[in-house]
């Protein structure tokens, strides 16, 4: 598979904001709800959302 290297670098800007990088980090360990990481977060569930929408675009 070739990554080009706009994707990349989009990729990593997603993942380099903390609150994002932990969710990367939780989801990694297994499967959480939006429930799950905004408790563990201490993130609104409209926030916890929009950051895994940008993971999701990324």
């Amino acid at each position: 598979m070739h990554v080009s290297l706009d994707t990349m670098v989009d990729t990593l800007k997603a993942a380099a904001e903390s609150s994002r990088l932990r969710i990367l980090v939780l989801l990694s360990r297994g499967d959480l709800t939006v429930s799950d990481l905004t408790e563990i977060l201490g993130q609104s569930q409209p926030r916890v959302s929009r950051h895994l929408k940008l993971l999701l675009d990324a």
